[in-house]
């Protein structure tokens, strides 16, 4: 993150939104590349909702695919076969058990999808998906971003694209996943800290954890409340009972979000959900491993961690 960009207009958004504030990873305001302020998450004050900048190409076209994939199972006549429009990799279920298996992960696995909507910004109309704003009605949210798989890099990325996530984060191919980063909201006198405290990790923090101290870094975003851990393991096990069963969809570059509420006057609420669909693609009837490995790690890390505190 460096210097100021060539055109601070670019940057500018209009008076009834606001940059969302609990964002963790992906393109972000506070970073400028080649002199341009990248476009983060925006939020309508008030509102139950975020706004996510369509991915440029492919990427983004394959996740408005996925969200719209999945939404169109919740109709009674919806057609496997029904085509609408150019088939994109995301576009693969077949039958009436991959229709249930996908709206067991529509259900409360992802951020309900509600369409997209153009904003100007710098003069400019850019284009966004509506997403639920998953850290609506939390006081304090404690929110982590893990991306998941042994390889994070979709089955048609080019040479260079392979390097680079490679060298990334050489743990990822015995972990199967990467910390992202994480933010906690702490209140007065939680693990001595002062009122509206927020304690931040970014991905180079993640990246400098491996097979010897990842479990002390998720114990370290779970130390407040501790009593998330159970109902996190339990669906992160759910999750992995639906990768157990499910052979339409391989995950790349994708991540799964967790969140729970710090203020120990408020209910814990613990979620996860996975997030970020564009490298999304046909399992050709084939277990997702690359992403089941990274998954089977966090569990059997929650577990150690549920087993250190009893």
């Amino acid at each position: 993150m460096s210097g100021e960009p060539s055109n601070p207009a670019q940057h500018e958004i209009p008076p009834k939104y606001e940059w969302f504030q609990e964002q963790i990873a992906g393109h972000h305001p506070s970073v400028v590349k080649n002199g341009v302020r990248e476009i983060g998450f925006l939020k309508e004050k008030g509102s139950e909702f975020i706004l996510k900048l369509r991915q440029s190409g492919k990427r983004g076209d394959c996740e408005i695919r996925f969200y719209q994939l999945l939404n169109r199972t919740f109709s009674d006549d919806y057609d496997p076969l029904e085509d609408n429009g150019e088939p994109f990799p995301c576009d693969s279920i077949t039958n009436q058990e991959e229709i249930n298996l996908a709206r067991f992960i529509a259900d409360g696995g992802v951020p309900r999808f509600y369409g997209l909507k153009q904003v100007p910004i710098g003069g400019q109309d850019h284009e966004f998906l509506i997403l639920d704003d998953l850290t609506f009605g939390y006081t304090r949210p404690a929110i982590m971003d893990i991306k998941m798989g042994r390889v994070t890099y979709d089955p048609d990325a080019s040479e260079k694209k392979i390097k680079s996530e490679t060298e990334k984060y050489p743990p990822q191919r015995s972990l199967g996943f990467r910390i992202l980063g994480y933010r906690v909201g702490f209140g007065k006198d939680q693990l001595h800290k002062e009122d509206g405290t927020v304690e931040i990790k970014d991905r180079d923090w993640g990246k400098s954890k491996d097979e010897t101290n990842i479990g002390q870094a998720l114990y370290e975003f779970f130390q407040c409340r501790p009593e998330a851990v159970p109902h996190i393991l339990r669906k992160a096990t759910l999750f992995r009972e639906w990768f157990a069963q499910q052979r339409i969809f391989h995950f790349f570059a994708s991540s799964l979000l967790f969140i729970f509420e710090t203020d120990p006057a408020q209910p814990v609420n613990p979620d996860v959900r996975m997030i970020d669909f564009g490298h999304v693609y046909p399992a050709n009837e084939m277990v997702d491993e690359n992403y089941t490995h990274g998954l089977d790690n966090l569990i059997s890390l929650f577990e150690e961690m549920l087993l250190k505190s009893q």
